[in-house]
């Protein structure tokens, strides 16, 4: 007997059904990017802390070996001129002098790891003063044989936070009055273990720095700023971002200090 084979008809998507499958996948894509976008700047900020994490590490050990006191920093051009706040770092060619900046200190050292260096390039300063979300400042020509950190520090002695003239709402006073004494923020064990040291540069002063408008009100971490103290803490600060439309250029970070 001869037994005839009837082909089965071959099933195609209709136009319809193909433009249904890509609408859901659109769909499903707008739901996951936000969530994923999210995830990677998390992760971004978990970097961030790590870092000050470890720079406040090099600060406890530099204040073991210097009676106590944190890096403090004078400028290369003028000795005489100790730098209370800034975000730079001294990278002049052939310096080796680790008073400089904070970075010279600490790197010098070899308070951040690794082998003791004899002087700053941008790219050995990279991977502990650039913070991952920053692609606008670090590296940035400051002037003057100096460049640009992710970070702002503080590390005044009591006489010059209650003289710092950018500091339009007191944040570097106690209580934020200005009829009080200024806040010393350089030496373990002496000043209160709660006031910052560094910080992120937040918005507008990322702005100030680059020079360029459109950067400002643009935070690192969207809401949020890090800050590191000197009791060597790290605090993740949930940050409504203020700060942007005020004068407040250098001293916004110490705001975030554990007391007024």
């Amino acid at each position: 007997m001869k037994t005839t084979i009837i082909p089965t008809p071959t099933k195609h998507f209709t136009l319809i059904e193909l433009l249904v499958v890509i609408a859901i996948i659109a769909i499903l894509a707008s739901m996951l990017l936000p969530a994923l976008s999210k995830a990677r700047d998390k992760a971004k900020t978990i970097s961030c802390v790590n870092k000050f994490k470890q720079i406040g590490l090099a600060e406890m050990m530099y204040a073991q070996d210097n009676n106590d006191f944190i890096a403090i920093p004078v400028y290369h051009f003028m000795p005489s001129l100790v730098i209370w706040r800034s975000y730079t770092f001294d990278t002049t060619s052939g310096c080796t002098n680790p008073q400089h900046s904070k970075a010279s200190a600490l790197m010098f050292g070899g308070y951040l790891g690794g082998a003791p260096i004899k002087t700053l390039t941008k790219e050995l300063t990279r991977p502990y003063f650039q913070c991952p979300s920053d692609n606008v400042i670090f590296g940035g020509d400051a002037g003057n044989g100096y460049s640009a950190m992710s970070y702002l520090f503080w590390c005044h002695d009591e006489d010059n936070a209650a003289s710092d003239n950018n500091d339009p709402y007191n944040y570097l006073h106690k209580e934020w009055d200005s009829s009080k004494p200024g806040k010393a923020r350089n030496r373990v064990g002496r000043d209160d273990p709660g006031r910052v040291i560094w910080g992120d540069a937040h918005g507008r002063c990322i702005g100030y720095i680059t020079g360029a408008p459109g950067f400002y009100g643009r935070p690192y971490h969207s809401g949020n700023l890090n800050t590191l103290h000197l009791d060597g803490h790290v605090q993740s600060n949930t940050d409504s971002n203020e700060q942007i439309g005020t004068g407040t250029i250098w001293c916004y970070g110490p705001k975030y200090d554990v007391t007024k």
